[in-house]
């Protein structure tokens, strides 16, 4: 059987595209303009969109597991419901993005900036969230089971009865921080 050749989208321009519901697994779209696109019910699947422009998409229920998205823009995106287990996120701007509902296990968002994001409910077991600027972002009600959270800024993030069981919180700012009823068995918090 012979191998589909992979899409190819680098550099393309698909600024607000109706993409609902589209097949782009593995698409290679480095660098695409996606702002404003609707990608709902999307399989992006082990696509590799790195260094692009996301903002402002709608990614409502897609599936992105697997993906590399890595110094993208996603602020103000969408990614309701959406899948993004084990996920390249490095370096990625997801300020005021929604991702409530998400599952994001195993995902990788070091040095990501998810300032006023909304990952309220959302699943971030065992993610990486090194480094990571979190400012003002609400958590509450996530399940954040052993995170990375080491070196990361959580100034005045919300994480109401979230949680952060065996968390590793390691030189971690969390001043101003909300931990109302927030779980942290077993989690560390030390500075060396």
């Amino acid at each position: 059987m012979q191998r589909k050749d992979k899409a190819r989208l680098v550099g393309a321009n698909l600024k607000s595209a109706q993409l609902n519901g589209a097949n782009l697994s593995e698409v290679l779209a480095s660098g695409a303009n996606l702002m404003g696109a609707n990608l709902k019910h999307s399989n992006l699947g082990y696509a590799y969109i790195s260094m692009a422009d996301l903002s402002g998409a709608k990614l409502k229920s897609a599936n992105l597991r697997g993906a590399s998205l890595h110094k993208s823009n996603l602020s103000l995106a969408n990614f309701s419901e959406a899948t993004l287990a084990e996920t390249d996120l490095t370096d990625t701007n997801f300020t005021e993005a929604n991702l409530d509902l998400a599952n994001l296990d195993l995902a990788n968002l070091s040095e990501a900036d998810l300032g006023n994001g909304n990952f309220q409910w959302a699943t971030l077991r065992e993610v990486n969230l090194r480094g990571a600027n979190m400012t003002g972002a609400n958590f509450s009600l996530a399940n954040l089971v052993g995170a990375n959270l080491s070196q990361a800024v959580l100034n005045g993030t919300n994480l109401t009865n979230c949680n952060l069981t065996n968390a590793k919180l390691t030189s971690a700012d969390l001043s101003n921080a909300n931990l109302l009823y927030a779980n942290l068995a077993g989690a560390n918090r030390h500075r060396y």
